[in-house]
């Protein structure tokens, strides 16, 4: 498990970072909060977009 910060996450998938910000208010991505930063684990996110992020 590799955790990555939304920038990063965006920047590689080429997505906008409010995307993914409305997909995790929407509990539709995985997110881990460390201190005041939000941290996503690239596999699952991936995974949760193959999955049409439904759970």
């Amino acid at each position: 498990m590799k955790l990555a910060t939304i920038p990063e996450i965006s920047k590689t998938l080429r997505v906008c970072s409010a995307t993914l910000y409305a997909k995790i208010r929407a509990g539709k991505i995985p997110s881990y909060k460390i201190g005041r930063k939000v941290l996503l684990d690239l596999d699952e996110v991936l995974m949760a977009i193959r999955q049409g992020g439904e759970k």
